[in-house]
């Protein structure tokens, strides 16, 4: 009984025991629920799971869309047919601008020999290669990845979530990694975010991004979020996979370096000066680009100002003849012209390379010399469109395009001058109007030019890029009125220098004599371009082995300048035949003489 009776005091105590336990365990929770949470659970791993229509916000049939790992806020896919689309916009700005999308919603897509155009009725596999609603207008992924160096993951399926696809550039560079255990992939950077996936331990991931403490990573189920750092261990390096290369264009270029010079003209009158501007070149120059074509309203109309016995004469002096396009030169070309809705509209663009085209068999043109100024950044893409495009017409006609450009900065990158390289013949660099209007300075500073021709370089295969040098000079006259300006040739600042006595000094800063005078309340300043600076030029322009040199204008220039700039020789070999034959010729009337 005594027995019996203490292990019933036994079981009490450990029932109280176990009561005051769970007392205190179940007090703990409360006050953990009312307190601890409070100030503790900041620093505790988050459980709650993202919901991840949120999360990609979208549903139904669109699809977000990111480009080596960044998502596309903007702009959403969609999903069709059991097919992804592309938003045109998109397309072009992020992935492939050569697919231009036309102001009629059609899209263009030129390669070299060859001209593509998607609508409404292209098909591919019995699949639309284009979807049009209201003003938008999107692309079939397959079509963008075929021409295209671009791969692709697709999470379209019913058990995949909400649509996304990861688009990758080949060439793109990556680093694999391994999780060494099991680890949650959070929405941000702390252990208190919500749960995206959960990576288990030995799964490869991409890692896109390394921070302190934590690493942005890719999974296989299509997931970019965040992972501890300590949780992964490096794999291999890796490179995505080259899927396409542009064609090749066969390039129309001279045996020779190009020495080529504008005739600035308007009206076919100074046509008649052509004989007389090459004479004094002394026959250095092998091309002439006469400013013959001037766009003159808002429908692309132009003034054509060619003569067929100018080209006949320029190829009896061995002379080729590159017809030069300008939108600036006539006043509506100027004000009226919109570069960009003019060549966004297919048609119209199509109709101004058919006429370029047809006067250029007309007239019997040995090339183009687009000369496009002004372009703004929103009409860069048409602009480059039409290079395109102009660019197989040529090429199909035997007719050698060039493009005028600026010296390359920032701000006209839009001119594209890269993707010029691989359509035009020759890319030419107008190295002047460093210093225009009230910036007061050097036309063409030698630093400058060269710093131009380098960033150009960069995008330019030298035997396609061609330098243009100054044959003017601006000269500056600063008062109590502002600032003016005057353009003039070199012959004329030679004789505007002299009759101001303005005196002259090298200045090794800019490669060219500078001349500064105060007169009365006037100051006078000028930069000079001579044969001094134009050798400068020259020879930088040689040691880089462009594809030729360019001047703006003929006229403009002594003679002996054309000693510097004769690349090919062919001054100097016009020179020994002539002394050739005056000594031939002495010889026989000796001769008669003594007959």
């Amino acid at each position: 009984m005594e027995s019996r009776s203490r292990k019933r005091g036994i079981r009490k105590t450990v029932l109280a025991v176990l009561f005051r336990i769970a007392m205190f365990i179940g007090l703990l929770y409360l006050l953990w629920q009312a307190f601890g949470i409070r100030l503790f659970g900041r620093w505790l791993p988050s459980e709650e799971r993202k919901d991840l229509t949120e999360w990609f916000e979208v549903e139904g049939d669109r699809v977000r869309l990111y480009l080596d790992g960044q998502m596309e806020d903007a702009l959403t896919g969609l999903y069709r047919f059991d097919e992804v689309y592309l938003p045109c916009e998109y397309v072009a700005d992020q992935v492939n601008a050569r697919f231009f999308l036309n102001s009629d919603r059609t899209v263009s897509m030129t390669l070299p020999g060859e001209e593509l155009l998607f609508d409404a009725h292209s098909y591919r596999d019995g699949t639309p290669v284009l979807i049009q609603e209201g003003k938008d207008t999107w692309i079939l992924l397959d079509t963008v990845e075929e021409y295209s160096n671009l791969t692709s993951e697709r999470f379209t399926g019913e058990t995949d979530g909400p649509c996304r696809v990861f688009l990758h550039t080949g060439g793109t560079k990556g680093q694999y990694a391994r999780l060494k255990k099991q680890s949650a992939v959070r929405t941000r950077t702390s252990q208190t975010a919500p749960v995206l996936d959960k990576a288990s331990k030995g799964e490869q991931v991409i890692l896109l991004e390394e921070m302190e403490g934590w690493s942005r990573v890719y999974t296989d189920a299509g997931i970019i979020g965040y992972l501890p750092a300590g949780d992964l261990v490096k794999d291999e390096a890796f490179t995505r996979p080259d899927t396409w290369t542009m064609p090749a264009a066969e390039h129309q270029r001279m045996e020779e370096k190009v020495v080529m010079g504008w005739h600035s003209l308007v009206g076919t009158a100074a046509n008649a000066y052509l004989e007389d501007l090459l004479a004094n070149t002394g026959g250095a120059v092998n091309v002439i680009s006469p400013t013959w074509i001037q766009i003159s309203d808002a429908d692309g109309n132009y003034e054509n100002y060619s003569g067929e016995s100018y080209i006949e004469k320029a190829h009896e002096a061995g002379v080729s003849v590159w017809a030069c396009v300008d939108n600036f030169n006539q006043p509506g070309g100027v004000s009226e012209f919109s570069t960009k809705e003019y060549f966004s509209d297919r048609k119209k663009r199509g109709d101004f390379i058919r006429r370029l085209m047809e006067d250029a068999a007309r007239f019997g043109y040995d090339g183009i010399n687009l000369d496009f100024e002004g372009v703004s950044q929103d009409a860069g893409p048409a602009y480059v469109q039409m290079i395109r495009e102009l660019s197989n017409a040529c090429r199909d006609a035997g007719v050698v395009l060039s493009v005028d450009n600026y010296v390359p900065y920032t701000y006209n990158k839009h001119y594209e001058l890269a993707e010029q390289a691989l359509y035009a013949d020759y890319v030419i660099i107008m190295g002047y109007d460093e210093h225009t209007g009230k910036d007061i300075g050097s036309v063409s500073s030698q630093p400058w030019l060269e710093e131009g021709i380098r960033r150009a370089l960069a995008e330019v295969p030298a035997e396609q890029l061609i330098g243009a040098v100054p044959f003017y000079t601006r000269a500056w006259e600063t008062g109590s009125t502002g600032i003016l300006s005057r353009a003039m040739g070199m012959q004329e600042a030679d004789r505007y220098v002299a009759q101001q006595e303005i005196p002259l000094s090298w200045d090794e800063s800019c490669g060219q004599f500078y001349g500064k005078l105060a007169v009365g309340a006037v100051t006078l300043e000028i930069w000079m371009e001579d044969i001094t600076s134009l050798t400068l030029k020259s020879d930088f322009l040689k040691d880089c082995d462009l594809g030729g040199i360019a001047a703006w204008r003929l006229g403009y220039e002594p003679s002996e300048v054309w000693e510097v700039l004769d690349w090919n020789g062919h001054r100097r070999e016009a020179a020994a035949a002539e002394e050739a034959a005056a000594e031939e010729t002495a010889v026989e009337e000796t001769s008669a003489e003594h007959d």
